[in-house]
């Protein structure tokens, strides 16, 4: 691959701006009227994509725009869902995206910045811009305990795009696989919250700092997510959640051997504003320290804060800014200060 200073060339501060759109047409459809098929969904995801790469400006790697892609029109998602047993079991067959399901953590969902939707230890992860086909498998036992699992076309790691593609790639060459699995405890008790951790493998290339290649790699993950503060009127969904991230790479295979996430979001942080949100949350990605590349340790750190403030029932105005220091992981080249404003309208 390229040098990342060829990848990411570095712009200097307030020299640039990226105006990035997405357009999401969601179409859900009651699978028990349509098939006769009790607790069933078909779910149809449209996605348009349109606008520059930000962090070719920046130069961060780790992506500080959640909506950063290429641009392209593409049916995203397109799979069936049945829930069994009461809620214990469920499945979903077709294209879809795993990070709704796996990795992810509830309280960093209102974050702007890549990482807090998922570890970038996670590689050829079958996420936005790129889902893919496959199937997956969700239990819950009882007493809190979950058990996930998934299995999904890895077509991305050997350069090509699944998000606009059909099936062929899940069943004929480059037959790449990516397998997921998760397991942790849920609670309520007025303050409810999650821990898991998991493991994934890559069944595809991955070339090695001599120039060799590996046939495959594997990591894991783990996550928590808390509510530590809840008042009395609870029923709003108002509260402070907390969350973590950790996540471990193959350092023979991956830039970015460990993964460290923290944050915190306010949920309702005004009474009279319950649908507001803001937060503040810390994204750490540290390199592999090898002596025979030219990766040599460090790493690159995101700092974010946020408010979000639902204007209407329809529109959400959201100003963000965020502090990237060491962008790429390499030392000496400046920090990077972002500041964005994201609209998003609900129809």
């Amino acid at each position: 691959r390229p040098p990342r200073s060829t990848l990411f060339p570095y712009t200097t501060l307030f020299r640039s701006t990226a105006v990035r759109s997405l357009i999401d047409a969601e179409l859900d459809l009651d699978g028990e009227r349509l098939l006769g098929l009790g607790g069933t969904r078909l779910y149809f995801d449209l996605q348009v994509q349109n606008g520059p790469d930000g962090s070719r400006d920046t130069g961060d790697f780790q992506i500080y725009s959640n909506i950063d892609g290429p641009d392209r029109v593409q049916l995203a998602q397109v799979f069936l869902e049945q829930t069994l047993l009461d809620g214990a079991l469920r499945y979903k067959l077709g294209k879809q995206d795993a990070n709704s399901d796996f990795a992810f953590v509830e309280h960093g969902l209102p974050f702007l910045h890549s990482s807090f939707g998922f570890t970038p230890t996670v590689l050829g992860f079958p996420t936005y811009p790129d889902p893919s086909f496959g199937a997956a498998v969700f239990l819950q036992p009882g007493g809190g305990v979950y058990l996930d699992g998934g299995v999904f076309d890895g077509a991305t790691q050997a350069g090509l795009a699944t998000g606009p593609r059909g099936p062929r790639t899940a069943f004929g060459s480059p037959s790449d696989l990516f397998a997921v699995a998760e397991t942790g405890l849920l609670w309520d008790g007025g303050a409810p919250g999650r821990v898991g951790v998991g493991a994934w493998r890559h069944t595809g290339a991955f070339a090695r700092p001599d120039g060799s290649i590996d046939h495959g790699t594997a990591g894991y993950y783990a996550i928590a997510d808390q509510f530590v503060w809840r008042p009395r009127d609870a029923a709003d969904g108002r509260g402070v959640g907390v969350f973590a991230q950790y996540g471990w790479a193959d350092p023979d295979v991956s830039d970015v051997e460990h993964y460290v996430g923290l944050g915190a979001a306010w949920h309702g942080p005004f009474e009279q504003r319950p649908d507001d949100r803001c937060g503040l949350g810390l994204a750490w990605a540290i390199w592999r320290d090898r002596p025979d590349d030219d990766v040599t340790g460090g790493g690159e750190v995101a700092v974010e804060a946020f408010y979000s403030a639902r204007l209407l029932s329809w529109l959400r105005v959201q100003p963000d800014v965020q502090w990237i220091h060491d962008p790429g992981g390499r030392a000496g080249v400046d920090d990077a200060w972002v500041f964005t404003l994201r609209v998003s309208a609900d129809f």
